[in-house]
């Protein structure tokens, strides 16, 4: 885990261009540590940039879903422009979570048991599922 380096990032780093392209570089444990500590109020252009990346795991990709309130987001029919950001986002999340269009997750998301009852055939059975593996919930 590169803690110094995210806490920077996150803090003191104004240059958006020069995170993305940071970012780019991230391991998945990395890159959810970042997602985890990010204010949505910042905006989108990270957390999509973090989407994006190959090293995004399950994990990372269901945690940027629930913390931009994704669930909210796409069932907003609003024409309020402020949550516009967060409906873009909340529809490309849910669109390529329920694809899996992310890799394996190593890291541990979600509470076991949590997917009882739910069908697995169910596209959005995905976004019942917990995974076991390193617990990254760290705040910084």
């Amino acid at each position: 885990m590169q803690k110094e380096l995210i806490e920077h990032l996150m803090y003191e780093e104004e240059d958006d261009q020069k995170v993305l392209e940071i970012i780019k570089g991230f391991d998945d444990e990395d890159l959810y540590i970042y997602a985890y500590n990010y204010n949505r109020d910042d905006g989108f252009d990270r957390p999509r940039a973090i989407a994006e990346d190959p090293a995004c795991s399950l994990s990372t990709a269901l945690l940027l879903f629930e913390l931009a309130e994704g669930w909210e987001a796409i069932e907003d029919d609003g024409d309020d422009e402020y949550m516009q950001p967060w409906r873009d986002f909340g529809r490309y999340m849910y669109d390529r979570l329920i694809r899996r269009d992310f890799k394996e997750p190593e890291i541990r998301y979600g509470e076991p048991g949590r997917d009882v009852g739910i069908d697995p055939n169910d596209p959005e059975h995905i976004f019942y599922e917990s995974f076991d593996g390193k617990d990254c919930d760290i705040y910084l």
